[in-house]
């Protein structure tokens, strides 16, 4: 699983970190897996192995005592209950986009089709890495 986020919106000097919880239960509980957002990278990646088989979603949140979210993600679901060919998330880049899940045999006929007009290539190859899939997509701008 890859997870982006840029702008935290964290305090000057305040770290940000990511933390997996399952699904099913409060956010108050203890993360399965967490790790901090690497300055000015805005991205995280978790294995199958950290986390292993369940519904799980992200928390991304400021390390300053508080511990209350600036992103949730959607629940997202991990091992033997999962399609064959799998799923990836995407969030567009736009402030107040909702994660979406797209199949991962079904986004690369969509993406190779149309990404360099609709200027989705980025979504396009943060799926294909999810996927496990080359990630060769590019914008036509």
């Amino acid at each position: 699983m890859s997870c982006k986020a840029k702008n935290t919106g964290c305090d000057a000097g305040v770290e940000a970190w990511v933390g997996i919880w399952d699904a099913n239960t409060a956010l108050k509980t203890n993360f399965k897996a967490w790790k901090y957002l690497e300055a000015n990278e805005g991205e995280v990646r978790f294995t199958k192995t950290d986390l292993g088989d369940g519904q799980w979603k992200a928390a991304f949140v400021c390390e300053d005592g508080w511990r209350i979210p600036f992103l949730l993600s959607d629940n997202f679901e991990l091992g033997s209950r999962l399609s064959a060919t799998g799923t990836c998330m995407v969030r567009r880049d736009i402030e107040g986009a909702e994660w979406e899940t797209w199949s991962c045999d079904e986004f690369d006929e969509d993406c190779s089709l149309d990404c360099g007009h609709t200027l989705s290539c980025g979504l396009c190859n943060d799926c294909a890495r999810q996927c496990n899939m080359p990630a060769d997509y590019y914008d036509y701008a």
